[in-house]
């Protein structure tokens, strides 16, 4: 037992070692060129680490815990010769219902893309569980004021055949979350191989109805699409938008609104 503890004990550590190394890497969007030459050595050190790992172990490491890093090496391979390479980060680690999907960014505008397998893997884990809801948290979207999540329809289907928990989207500007029956209605009118949900920050100019007060109002547009078809009914339910505290005004009004301008006729504020 003691053996078998002190192993398990070990196996956390050397993870939560490379973490630790990764996380304390220099921010790339931040750092000159200098600056990354000068990181050569705790980069190489955070490379050896990770392949050190077991394949078990290099599951725990997320697209999060990468991103910066990756970037890193990226600029750093192109100053000097470095025997560091990029890691491919996982979207979830084993026995967690969240989702770290990897982030392609354009502009303002930044788009997650979850699979089959990691949609499996957090089933497994609310079932295991008595988590409520399967989370997707887009990562390294840096001032993205467009985020979009796409989500295969069977990994949707999934969700519904096999649990009867929520989906959550998680964004800086809004979180959606679609409860089990307004996902089982999605996936059912879904015309495309994907669904796409998609949180964008506004602003009180794209209020429609001017006799609204939209003094400090925090304003999200959310839509729900497959194909090129917008989803606006989910079959008697509703999508529960909530606004970060982060963006909300840090002095109150005596009435603060927080408007969500969506193509979906069924929203819950």
């Amino acid at each position: 037992m003691a053996e078998d503890l002190a192993q398990r004990f070990g196996v956390r550590a050397a993870i939560d070692n490379v973490k630790a190394l990764l996380a304390a890497l220099p921010d790339s969007s931040k750092a000159a060129d200098g600056q990354v030459k000068a990181a050569k050595r705790e980069i190489e050190a955070a490379d050896r680490a990770y392949k050190a790992l077991t394949d078990e172990q290099k599951g725990y490491i997320t697209v999060g815990d990468v991103a910066n890093y990756n970037e890193l090496v990226e600029r750093l391979a192109k100053l000097t010769k470095t025997s560091a390479s990029t890691i491919t980060g996982n979207q979830t680690v084993p026995g967690s219902s969240v989702i770290e999907p990897t982030t392609t960014v354009k502009g303002s505008s930044a788009t997650a893309t979850v699979t089959d397998k990691t949609v499996t893997s957090a089933i497994e884990a609310v079932k295991d569980s008595n988590e409520t809801a399967i989370t997707i948290v887009p990562t390294d979207i840096g001032n993205a004021k467009n985020v979009s999540v796409m989500l295969p329809k069977t990994a949707a289907q999934s969700i519904v055949d096999d649990t009867n928990v929520s989906l959550v989207i998680e964004t800086n500007d809004g979180n959606v979350t679609i409860s089990n029956d307004a996902l089982k209605s999605i996936a059912a009118q879904a015309i495309g191989d994907s669904i796409t949900i998609t949180v964008e920050q506004k602003t009180a100019a794209d209020v429609a109805d001017k006799s609204i007060d939209t003094t400090d109002a925090v304003v999200v547009e959310v839509t729900v699409t497959s194909g090129s078809t917008a989803v606006t009914e989910f079959g008697g339910k509703s999508l529960t938008i909530s606004i970060p505290a982060g963006r909300l005004p840090s002095i109150f009004p005596r009435t603060l609104l927080s408007f969500v301008i969506c193509l979906q006729n069924n929203m819950s504020k």
